[in-house]
């Protein structure tokens, strides 16, 4: 890894602290991934690319425009390498877009049911100018006439009568689809009915409570995976600024988990990047 790249990233995580440094070690993991993925799937899985049908396999690379069809088992699909959608049994979903530069994706729920875990970028355009990191911007489904959109959450979209979302984590804003203002849903259930949002208490069914364990997991899957890509990074970040395994793996758990946000205090960032430069050439540990 080039000298200055190093450099910045551990001035990155000094400078943003412990919450930072697990946004740190997570946009920079998405930003180098797929925007969708096939990543587990059980039964019949059809995959459809315009007029052409694409054969299901863990790891095929969807593209903006498909179509991705359950029979009577599931699937997974995987957003920039932190996001994913869960559907359901009997489901179909259009990746309606899927825009990296800007990190915007957009689904259409089609019929059945999907859960959707999302892990959003930080607000901070300086994290991105100097870490060089990316993630989700913004992310919507569409359901027949309703709209829900979220910037990081774990919530469940239902078709199967008329368009609900039911938020476990997080915010989501829920309309109509010709209307302009959106009721925000927090531990609720909200249905479209006769063109107005109702909302109810949250009633923590098996599907969610189904979802909210493989988010777990799929959390820890993604630490696994991040502290092998940056094994080099945290051992010089705990040698030299007396971390642990423990402060590391909570910092990057408690981002995931709290699907992404705002990062505070990064106004000398810059700043602080080119003095670690200097004092990193000068020790030799890059």
């Amino acid at each position: 890894m080039e000298t200055w790249k190093l450099v910045s990233l551990v001035a990155v995580i000094v400078v943003l602290g412990i919450g930072g440094a697990g946004a740190f070690f997570a946009l920079s993991f998405f930003a180098e991934a797929e925007p969708a993925v096939l990543d587990e799937f059980s039964g019949t899985v059809q995959i459809t690319r315009g007029t052409e049908a694409i054969t299901a396999a863990q790891g095929l690379v969807l593209q903006q425009g498909d179509s991705v069809k359950t029979g009577e088992g599931s699937a997974t699909i995987l957003l920039f390498g932190g996001s994913i959608i869960r559907l359901d049994k009997e489901t179909e979903v259009v990746l309606t877009e899927l825009d990296g530069e800007a990190g915007n994706v957009r689904v259409t729920l089609a019929s059945g049911e999907i859960w959707n875990r999302v892990v959003r970028a930080s607000d901070d355009p300086n994290l991105e100018r100097v870490a060089k990191v990316s993630g989700l911007r913004s992310y919507s489904v569409e359901m027949a006439d309703a709209v829900a959109t979220v910037r990081g959450t774990g919530f469940g979209c239902s078709a199967r009568g008329p368009p609900s979302v039911s938020v476990a984590h997080g915010s989501v804003g829920f309309r109509q689809r010709a209307a302009t203002v959106e009721t925000p849903v927090v531990r609720q259930t909200a249905v479209l009915r006769n063109s107005r949002v109702e909302t109810t208490p949250l009633v923590e069914t098996p599907w969610i409570t189904k979802n909210l364990a493989a988010d777990k997991s799929f959390d820890q899957r993604l630490l696994r995976e991040i502290r092998g890509k940056y094994g080099v990074l945290i051992k010089y970040v705990k040698q030299t600024y007396g971390w642990t395994d423990a402060d590391i793996d909570k910092a990057i758990l408690d981002y995931l988990s709290s699907g992404g946000g705002s990062i505070k205090d990064v106004s000398s960032i810059c700043e602080r990047v080119g003095e670690a430069v200097v004092v990193g050439e000068r020790r030799g540990n890059c």
